[in-house]
């Protein structure tokens, strides 16, 4: 009778382990876990490279397919939805044809920037918007 050495059975729990793994997530699906993995609460925004502080108080909430805002303004509103343009994980476009460029996500921070081409005051002389490229990044936090 043959007798199985130790190595044979490593080679053989090595072998299940391997070809048991998870499949690799593609970039879509690693930049949508980052975009659930919390509140995202506005921590800096630069409009053509210029610091603004117009939208202080901007929280972004992304649920699959959704996202709710607080003191979302004109660019955001209160509530929409978002889909991904491409493959790279790179290209989110919302529902009023926002399409927003995800330069970084992680659980830790996410910086987006899109171009905005409205101006918008409110019925007094309050800005609500600003036309240009919008660079805003965001904390995790309620």
């Amino acid at each position: 009778m043959m007798k199985f050495k130790p190595y044979f059975f490593l080679f053989i729990a090595l072998l299940f382990v391997a070809t048991s793994c998870e499949e690799e997530l593609t970039p879509n699906q690693v930049t949508e876990a980052a975009l659930i993995s919390a509140p995202w609460k506005l921590s800096n925004v630069k409009v053509d490279g210029v610091a603004s502080n117009l939208y202080s108080g901007l929280q972004l909430t992304f649920s699959k397919g959704g996202y709710t805002a607080v003191n979302g303004g004109d660019i955001w509103g209160n509530s929409g939805s978002w889909s991904f343009s491409g493959t790279d994980g790179k290209i989110i476009t919302t529902n009023t044809g926002l399409s927003i460029e995800v330069v970084s996500a992680t659980k830790a921070g996410l910086t987006i920037s899109f171009s905005w081409d409205k101006t918008i005051y409110d019925k007094g002389s309050r800005m609500m918007s600003l036309k240009g490229k919008h660079e805003m990044t965001f904390s995790p936090g309620a």
